[in-house]
């Protein structure tokens, strides 16, 4: 909590000009400690925040013996100063006062808050023992201020190993039942340094059951990323077409063309842009995208990918290219197949460079076919087939090593 002692004192000093200094005389110091007694919560405050900032440690007995006779508001205010002065008597004040606050209200005072707020210092003071307020707020009708209050309070026990896993469990409980999208929000930003994975999988999951296009809009940048490839892909191609949120379609959309273009979502994309009833804004931006942004190049595997599994993808890519039409001629299919295969089997055997032999081979056929097919031989490749077979061998080419 000194973070928010230090915005209080620069807040008050820009405010209010006052000028709190390090070396006070006996009358200053005595004036700030009077002031402890005021019936006025912000006077009591801005004493405190005074014995605070010059360190009055003369106050203590004060702050101790005072306590009980004055405001909820001033209590807090005490126990600040109490905590920063490293009083011994902190924990069992501010425990005491949390109790108090569990039997009797104040009218006017939000006691929720001020509960979750006192264990928030109990947490600075090491205290866990009012964690069970927090399950008391999720499974009641609290405000969306202070179920965020109750938020933060357990994105700190994340970082505490002995609760983390509590946490955790809240958290996610937090994201698929609240009702309020900013309390949602507040628990995956703080799952996402301690889950990051877990929580893209939950959210990938949950896109069609969130109705709030804040959470979509990071759904999709933010946890794609960590997602299953075709359960990723299959998501953005139902946003494409079923989403009603122009934002979100367009990320899935430059997604499908790039991160996730494979033969069969490029088809699927082109075929949305054909379809009437389409968005018309997507079919300048196809253009655009295409020509000026996207070269048209399959998705890169990463490191993870091996060169086998790049090998027996760009097969598929050939049985796709024919589907699809972007490849005539079987006898070339299958010349084109048998050059993988070969390829495959040096590899499998360790010897990387007849593999390589094969590999440029194969792309060599793809773009000597690709430049000839305007002529009259039956073989032919379109400008799609070229572009996913020569671009998947470019990438085994690139990882494998040079005679």
């Amino acid at each position: 909590m000194k973070n928010k002692i230090q915005m209080i004192i620069f807040i008050i000093t820009q405010l209010t000009g006052i000028i709190l200094a390090q070396n006070l005389n006996q009358t200053e110091i005595d004036s700030i400690i009077n002031d402890l007694y005021s019936d006025d919560w912000t006077v009591v405050d801005n004493a405190t925040i005074g014995i605070i900032y010059n360190n009055i440690t003369e106050a203590l007995p004060i702050l101790r013996d005072n306590f009980w006779n004055q405001s909820l508001n001033s209590r807090i205010s005490y126990l600040e100063a109490m905590k920063v002065l490293q009083s011994q008597e902190t924990l069992s004040y501010s425990l005491a006062l949390f109790d108090t606050l569990q039997i009797k209200t104040y009218q006017g005072i939000d006691t929720v808050y001020k509960k979750l707020y006192l264990i928030d210092e109990l947490f600075d003071l090491g205290d866990f023992s009012k964690i069970d307020y927090l399950d008391y707020c999720a499974n009641n009708s609290m405000s969306k201020s202070n179920l965020e209050l109750c938020i933060q309070l357990w994105g700190r026990l994340l970082s505490f190993p002995n609760y983390s896993l509590l946490a955790k469990n809240r958290l996610l409980e937090f994201i698929q039942l609240d009702r309020y999208w900013e309390v949602r929000y507040k628990a995956m930003s703080w799952l996402e340094d301690y889950y990051m994975a877990e929580l893209s999988q939950l959210m990938i999951n949950r896109y069609h059951q969130e109705d709030n296009d804040v959470i979509k809009f990071n759904i999709i940048r933010k946890y794609t990323h960590y997602g299953d490839f075709e359960t990723v892909a299959n998501l953005l191609k139902y946003i494409l077409v079923n989403d009603t949120d122009t934002i979100c379609k367009q990320i899935a959309y430059e997604k499908l063309l790039t991160e996730y273009r494979t033969p069969s979502n490029y088809v699927y994309v082109i075929s949305w842009l054909n379809d009437e009833s389409s968005y018309s804004e997507f079919k300048r931006l196809n253009k655009v995208y295409e020509e000026y942004i996207c070269p048209g190049t399959p998705f890169q595997p990463d490191s993870t990918i091996s060169i086998k599994e790049i090998i027996d993808t760009t097969s598929s890519y050939v049985s796709q290219s024919i589907m699809y039409y972007w490849l005539g001629d079987l006898t070339l299919s299958n010349d084109l197949k048998n050059i993988l295969t070969t390829a495959k089997t040096n590899l499998q055997n360790g010897d990387s460079l007849a593999c390589r032999v094969q590999v440029q081979t194969f792309q060599d056929l793809v773009d000597n076919v690709y430049k000839d097919s305007l002529n009259s031989d039956p073989r032919f490749v379109t400008i799609e087939g070229w572009k996913f077979l020569y671009w998947n061998a470019q990438y085994i080419l690139d990882r494998l090593p040079k005679p």
